[in-house]
This record gives C-alpha cells, structure tokens and sequence, in this order.
C-alpha cells in the first residue's frame, strides 16, 4: 500500500497546500484571495511532477541494500521464535 502512495503523494502535495492556502485565505477574508477558480493548475502540475521525480530519483539511489542472497523466514526453534534473514 505505502510503494502505491510514494509516487501519488508528492504529485498531490502542490495541490494540497494550494488548497490548505485557499482555506486560510478564506479564514483571514481577503478581499482578493486566491479561489480554485483561478487556481494555477500548470504549476501545480509542473511542480508535482518534478516531486515525483526527484522521490523516485531518491528512491532509486537509496535503494534497498540487501539485493541477492537467500532469504531464511521466520521459525521456531528451541522454544523460541528465531526471526528471519537474508543469506548471502
């Protein structure tokens, strides 16, 4: 569930604080404040974009480290739970 969320949630984030400005923009009532009417829908676009780029980029980079070996599960032995592990 969360690996289906890292590419979705930074896209959403520019419209997310787009909208949290717009509410408290209409809690302060200004005058000339921002609406979803005239809301900069490129930008925002843009700028997710770039979001979801950089998080896979960061993601690609890190990495999982533990690529290759055998993978032992968890099993009981002795009386008690040995927890799993990668062997290389």
């Amino acid at each position: 569930m969360l690996r289906r969320l890292i590419p979705i949630l930074p896209f959403l984030l520019p419209f997310i604080a787009f909208g949290i400005y717009v509410l408290v923009a209409r809690w302060a009532q200004l005058k000339h404040g921002p609406t979803w009417d005239r809301a900069p829908w490129v930008w925002l676009t843009i700028i997710g974009l770039g979001l979801v780029i950089v998080t896979l980029v960061a993601l690609a980079l890190v990495g999982d480290g533990n690529i290759g070996g055998t993978y032992i599960p968890d099993r009981f032995e002795d009386g008690r739970i040995v927890p799993g592990e990668i062997r290389r």
